[in-house]
Parts: structure tokens; sequence; C-alpha cells
């Protein structure tokens, strides 16, 4: 059997597309169970927060919604792959509300 060289070629770019890819999924999992961890403990303390220290209830409720809109983004993740700007937008916003609350920015710098 032969076996031509343009063949054996674009067979090698799949393999190595294919792998490329196997390593973003891997990547952006990973990061998606850690800025989920880290919203929950963002919650937990927001909730330590006497309620005269809290901005307003926007904190709560939008953590709340992070941290399901993340649940939402790892299971998309898993069934349509890395590449879901659900799962993007997410992360990002995951990293917003951790440096909002590490105080990199304020409310008024947003």
């Amino acid at each position: 059997m032969e076996i031509k060289m343009e063949e054996l070629i674009s067979e090698q770019k799949a393999k190595i597309i294919a792998g490329s890819i196997e390593v973003i999924f891997e990547d952006r999992e990973n990061k998606m169970h850690q800025t989920l961890g880290l919203v929950e403990e963002i919650l937990k303390e927001l909730r330590s927060l006497p309620m005269s220290k809290r901005d307003s209830h926007w904190w709560e409720y939008d953590c709340e919604h992070l941290k399901d809109s993340h649940t939402f983004a790892l299971e998309t993740l898993e069934k349509h792959g890395p590449f879901s700007d659900r799962t993007v937008q997410d992360v990002n916003t995951a990293i917003w509300y951790a440096k909002l609350v590490n105080k990199e920015y304020t409310l008024w710098s947003i």
C-alpha cells in the first residue's frame, strides 16, 4: 500500500490540530472549575459582611446568578467543546468579580 506524501502530511496536520484542540479544551475546563470555586468564595465573603457594609442586594443576586451561569457554562463546555461564547463570557465575568472583590477595581472605575 502506497501512501502519498500529501496524505501523510495532511494526516499529521489533522492530528496536531486535534491535539491542540484537546489541550485548549482541558485548559479551559480547568479554568472554569477554578473560577467557579472563586465565585463560591466571593459569595461566602459577601454574605459574611453585615448588611450595612454591603453596597446593595445586587451583590448577592449577581454572584448567585454568576454561580448558576458558571455551572451552566461547565455543562455547555462538556457538551459543545471549548469554543462556546457563553463559556468565555462567564470566565471573563468571574475574573471581573474577583478583581472587584480584591479591590483591583471599584464600582466607580468599571
